[in-house]
């Protein structure tokens, strides 16, 4: 039966495996494009179905009602349903719209072809496919968004199908039919687009998910087979165990080896970019099942691992040195493998923001957890070896020795060691060996005690190193500051090249007098650099071959070409693709120039120049580049989200960025010769960095207190508590799905008590973040609105005047926009009044197509039509969410002649970036407080509890015959009511049995002194006519008197010794001696005791310790060997005579008893003799009184244990005794 349990487990672990494989065998082997662009054709058909129903009633409803009176139902009714089914509907009269349902892609000035043979267009960043109702001027044209392709892509803008399509691989959208790719038609086979896979086999890492299913239930079948196989095995466990250690290694190295199973290996979770140390562990997801593994391995270790059978005495020093030095140097391998973790990946390990790490860091911390518990399985395991034959202080004391030669030797060659991580090997040695001697079980206290002392060990190991990772991480940032280049410039300064080389204006500009240039400047900052660009000075520079320029500093003439060359060769990097280059001028200023060369249509000998110079202002607060626009590697560079920093120039401020407000002076002379240093103030830890003895770099970012420690500590001690409540719910699963959980009552009152504290805090928590959310909210709607105020106040201030925005006026209000835009931090649009874009300080959103030129349709709808003054909204660009404000514009006469929109694209980040601060510091504030209930609610069950946990060992103490002490309880509640009770029926109790042991005593000395005067009987009576025919045979004179004497006084003290062995064995039994407890190994008795009977004739006697060789328990060493003795002996006399006698001794711990099994194969037990086998007196032999086995059960009993047995008549019998065992 049990290699039958082990062979279940393996053959449903083979097939486990053998379904994981072949699901992923399918996948790897399955046309997943031709499935997922056959699902597409089907889906794309469906849209355009429901974009034709749609054409269909916008047709039949302006035929019906007529386009005015239909276009207000159109913008309150379709447009939100459009949305929602991914369609479009634009409506043109007379070629000008006049109705959106969406202005995400649509532009002012698209028009459809009606002569185009293809119904695929790409608008504005996005694929549609398009179909058009014509009636008279009106024209209905309806667009099935496909997909969204940007110029950029981050974390607010993904090039992804349209969700209606349900498309997770990747594909471009080709025009034109390609042979590679997968050719779209209508139902009619007519061709549409083609879909242009950018991979051969776009297999993502949603696909690895059900093979990986399957390779975990083959893992835990496997897992459970081999626990339950270890558990039945008793013959080479270690031989057995060891080479399951070999397989799981082998296996681990294959897995790397051939990267099986390859679908997980294309998991994010193995990429290298988030965590690399070695060939070892190439990545996060290899380390994790690494660290699974080798806690399978620990486990197996603890659990099942026995030396003592092995280990000879002589041997036993070396084994306490390897033992310890074993686990000293695993725990150095732990430690440096978690610092790698840490110091090697881009993973946070800053939980106190909670809402900055990802799934990576819990993994991170479960890895910590996992290699933590491992090494201590394998320390629990070679303490529990060594303190059976050591004493405390002498484990203690070399295992602080290895340690400390240990960390010496790595302070000598690594140069990097942690005192507290000594500390923390030494703390836990000293709980566990604390606990193996003194408690001798692992319980509640001790597993909450190991969980308090690791979490502060990993509060104090992840905030030490990541404060290490930041140091390095800031002093290459630093580095990289003092190059003084801004890449967000240098992105926009690629687009503006292109721009600039074919705008003719700049041309005819340059073409005029020198003394004109102001004019080519001040184009050049209305049209190009605006807005980001504010935060440098522009300076222009025109010029041919022959002009010379006067330095003014020094006066000096130089030739204008040779000077701008001198410039570009010397101290300058060109910017890929572009004219414009990087000038490091060491100043604290970041420099650019643009050469823009113009040719000379009269005389082609000379050529003329435009030098565009650019150099960033000093201390300056602009408008920031919305994280929109810009690429995710740039935008990840951005420093300003994570860091301030500022740049000092002989002791005085240059330029500073982000939150911190730097001082305007520092000494520069400081003491400090280190090129890196830190220092600490203001909240903040700082970083100076001293590229050169006269330019020092300041980077600081908000240095970690003693809050975040708390918080820190609260989210792992939570964790490794909801790992522990896992595990016990993993061991309690049967109970838990059968509802047979057997909880105490102080565990359900402190369930009870948590779990509502827990739903509280999490309900008041939720609605207070929602109450708050909800205020911060309405705040920013009011800020909205006094903003959008104040822009309309400065409006009226220069163009209240006019009745209509001329299209000769949209420069001026465009430089407006953007002069009021970088005033009040806001960006601004302004739309005419038929909705569509007139002027923007921020025009590349829109030349870009991240939104198209026309007004939000819901908000068209509501100051259009419903008449309303304002309104704010939530509008989105790809995954960005942001707060938009409308308001209509009047003119002095108090008519409407525009629609001004401020969108807060640019500053959402900020604001979201202050909820999320405001819901992590709720979330942390919340956190400490349920802990700090959670502890009170404990002590005060504890205290609840404590009077009846007392009354429960009260009563379990009770004995009759015995002395039994009252409660002492104070208080007068139902609890004092109880326990008075309870003392009341002590007292009734000691009466009772002191009246019953009375009867008894007089019964049992009655019916022993039966049994005695019957024994004695039988001796006296044959040595009554002994006497009596010696007298007869002495007055006969008989002859051969002296031999009959002789014969006579033999008969009668043998009937005296019988009488002396009944008298001894009385007394044994009556007045056994007071026991002397000491510590006793019950192997070595038993050994020697059988001994003595191994000689016994037609007798086997088998000893088997089953692997136990010191089974340590607190006794009478005496009154162990008499019972031991007793039972052997009767075991030896139940067999008959004529049978081949076989006793057989079994010893072995379970359940912290020593257990010792005595077998016999006599003739067994009846089922009368069963009722009277441990009374006194009674006995189934010829002689005796029948004291033995009452004297073994009486002293059995008096050691704390029990006695009981099992026995099959004609087979046997065997007897079990059970102890406490301390080892």
């Amino acid at each position: 039966m049990k290699n039958y349990s082990f062979k279940f487990w393996l053959i449903t672990s083979i097939i486990a495996l053998i379904v994981g494989t072949s699901t992923e065998y399918f996948i790897s082997h399955t046309n997943i494009n031709n499935i997922e662009t056959t699902a597409f054709s089907q889906k794309l058909e469906l849209q355009r179905n429901e974009l034709n129903i749609v054409l269909n009633d916008f047709a039949f409803k302006i035929k019906t009602n007529g386009l005015n009176k239909f276009l207000p139902e159109a913008f309150k009714k379709y447009s939100s349903e459009l949305n929602n089914s991914g369609l479009c509907i634009v409506v043109y009269n007379k070629n000008k719209i006049v109705y959106w349902s969406d202005n995400s892609f649509i532009v002012n000035d698209w028009e459809c072809n009606d002569d185009t043979l293809q119904p695929i267009s790409f608008i504005n960043n996005t694929w549609v496919l398009y179909d058009q109702k014509t009636i008279d001027s009106i024209k209905i044209v309806g667009f099935v968004i496909i997909k969204n392709e940007f110029p950029v892509e981050n974390n607010y803008l993904k090039n992804k199908f349209n969700s209606k399509f349900e498309i997770e691989s990747d594909f471009d959208i080709s025009k034109i039919p390609q042979q590679s790719a997968f050719q779209i038609t209508d139902n009619n086979g007519n061709f549409l687009f083609s879909l242009v896979p950018v991979h051969s086999q776009n297999i993502n890492e949603s696909h690895g998910w059900l093979p990986l299913f399957f390779y975990v239930l083959a893992l835990l079948f496997l897992f459970n087979g081999t626990y339950k196989m270890f558990k039945h095995t008793k013959k080479h466990l270690n031989i057995i165990l060891f080479s399951t250690f070999l397989s799981i290694f082998v296996l681990r190295l294959l897995m790397m080896y051939f990267n099986f199973p390859h679908l997980i290996y294309l998991s994010s979770l193995f990429n290298p970019g988030d965590y690399a140390s070695s060939t070892v562990f190439p990545s996060l997801g290899d380390l994790l099942i690494d660290s699974v593994l080798f806690f399978i391995v620990a486990y197996l270790f603890y659990k099942y691992f026995n030396i003592n059978n092995l280990i000879k005495k002589s041997n036993r020093i070396i084994f306490l040195v390897s033992g310890v030095l074993f686990n000293s140097v695993l725990s150095v391998v732990i430690l440096m493998i978690s610092k790698s973790l840490i110091l090697d990946s881009t993973i946070t390990f800053q939980i106190y923001n909670i809402l900055d790490t990802n799934y990576n860091t819990l993994i991170a911390f479960l890895i910590f957890i996992l290699l933590i518990i491992s090494c201590s399985l394998f320390l629990y395991k070679i303490i529990g070896i060594l303190y059976q034959w050591f004493s405390f202080n002498t484990l203690i004391i070399s295992y602080i020795i290895t340690e400390l030669l240990l960390f010496v030797l790595l302070f000598i060659f690594v140069d990097n060691v942690e005192l507290y991580s000594l500390l923390f090997n030494v703390l836990v040695f000293i709980v566990f060996i604390t606990n193996s001697f003194y408690f001798k079980k692992i319980n509640f206290y001790f597993i909450i005690l190991i969980i308090l002392i690791t979490t502060s060990y990993l509060t104090v190991f992840t905030l030490h190193f990541e404060q290490i990772k930041s140091f390095n991480t800031r002093k290459v940032i630093s580095v990289g500051l003092s190059t003084e280049r801004d890449l967000i410039a240098e992105t926009l300064l690629d687009d503006l090249q292109k721009k600039i080389s074919s705008d003719l204006i700049i041309t005819e500009l340059a073409k005029k007098s020198p003394d004109k240039k102001y004019e080519l400047l001040q184009y050049l900052r209305e049209n190009y650099f605006y807005g980001f660009w504010t935060k440098y000075d522009i300076q222009t520079t025109i010029c041919t071959s022959s002009d010379n320029l006067k330095i003014s500093e020094t006066g000096e003439l130089y030739g204008c070409f040779e000077y701008f060359e001198n410039i570009v060769k010397k101290r300058s990097v060109q910017i890929p693709n572009t004219n414009f280059y990087f000038v490091e001028n060491n100043n604290g200023r970041i420099g650019y120039l643009g050469i823009l060369e113009l040719k000379n249509k009269t005389l082609d000998s000379i050529t003329t120049r435009i030098f565009i110079e650019l150099d960033s202002r000093l201390l300056n607060q602009v408008l920031g580049y919305p994280e929109l626009l810009l690429d995710k590697k740039i935008n990840d560079a951005n420093l300003e989200k994570k860091y301030s920093y500022a740049k000092y120039r002989n002791g005085k401020l240059l330029t500073r960025n982000g939150i911190y407000d730097y001082r305007i002076n520092i000494n520069s002379n400081n003491n400090s010769n280190n090129e890196f240093y830190l220092k600490t103030f203001d909240d903040y830890e700082h970083l100076y960095y001293k590229p050169d003895k006269n330019t020092i770099i300041v980077l600081s970012v908000l240095a970690t207190n003693f809050y975040d420690i708390i918080i820190t500590f609260s989210y792992l001690l939570v964790f490794l508590i909801m790992l522990y409540v896992v595990y016990l719910i993993c061991k309690n699963t049967y109970n838990i799905l059968h509802f047979n959980l057997n909880l105490n009552i102080r565990s359900r009152i402190l369930i009870s008590f948590i779990s509502v504290l827990i739903l509280s805090f999490f309900l008041i928590g939720t609605v207070t973040v929602y109450y708050i959310i909800n205020k911060y909210e309405k705040k920013n709607y009011e800020n909205i609105s006094e903003k959008m105020q104040s822009i309309i106040i400065e409006l009226n201030n220069k163009v209240s005047e006019q009745n209509v925005f001329a299209e000769q006026q949209k420069d001026f209000v465009t430089s407006l926009l953007i002069k009021f835009s970088n005033v009040f931090y806001s960006d601004i649009n302004l739309y005419s009044k038929d909705g569509t874009l007139y002027a923007t300080s921020r025009p590349e959103v829109f030349e870009k197509g991240f939104v198209g030129g026309l007004m939000n349709p819901e908000a068209f709808y509501n100051i259009n039509y419903q008449s309303k003054s304002e309104i704010v909204l939530e509008e989105h660009i790809g995954n960005l969410k942001y707060l938009s404000a409308y308001v209509p514009y009047n003119n002095s006469d108090g008519k409407i002649i525009a629609y001004l929109n401020l969108p807060f694209f640019t500053q959402q980040n900020a604001l979201t970036r202050e909820i999320s601060t405001f819901a992590t510091t709720l979330i942390n504030i919340y956190l400490i407080l349920i802990l700090m209930a959670m502890l009170i609610t404990f002590f005060i069950t504890n205290g609840l509890t404590r009077p009846i946990i007392l009354l429960q060992r009260k009563l379990r103490e009770i004995e009759l015959g015995k002395k039994n002490e009252p409660i002492y309880y104070k208080r007068n509640d139902e609890i004092g009511m109880l326990v008075n009770d309870y003392n009341k029926m002590l007292v009734e109790l000691s009466k009772s049995a002191e009246l019953l042991a009375r009867s008894e005593r007089e019964t049992a000395w009655r019916e022993m002194a039966k049994q005695i005067a019957h024994e004695i009987k039988n001796p006296l009576t044959p040595m009554k006519l002994s006497v009596q025919y010696l007298l007869r045979s002495f007055n006969d004179k008989t002859p051969g008197w002296e031999l009959l004497v002789e014969k006579m006084t033999k008969t009668l003290i043998e009937q005296i010794d019988t009488l002396s062995v009944i008298a001894s064995e009385f007394s044994s039994f009556a007045r056994l001696p007071s026991p002397t407890i000491e510590r006793v190994n019950i192997v070595e008795k038993i050994k020697s005791i059988t001994e003595l009977y191994k000689q016994s004739k037609n007798v086997q006697i088998v000893f088997n310790n089953n692997n136990f060789n010191n089974i340590i328990v607190n006794v009478d060493k005496e009154q162990l060997i008499r019972v031991f003795t007793n039972l052997i002996k009767n075991a030896i006399q139940a067999i008959p005579a004529e049978k081949r006698g076989y006793v057989k001794i079994d010893t072995f711990v379970k359940n912290n008893k020593a257990i010792v099994k005595i077998e016999d194969n006599g003739t067994g037990i009846s089922d009368d003799v069963k009722l009277k086998l441990f009374i006194p007196n009674f006995t189934t032999k010829t002689s005796g009184m029948g004291l033995g086995l009452a004297m073994v059960k009486n002293m059995v009993e008096g050691m704390g244990g029990n006695i009981s047995y099992e026995t099959q008549i004609g087979v046997g019998t065997t007897f079990i005794i059970e102890l406490p065992c301390l080892v």
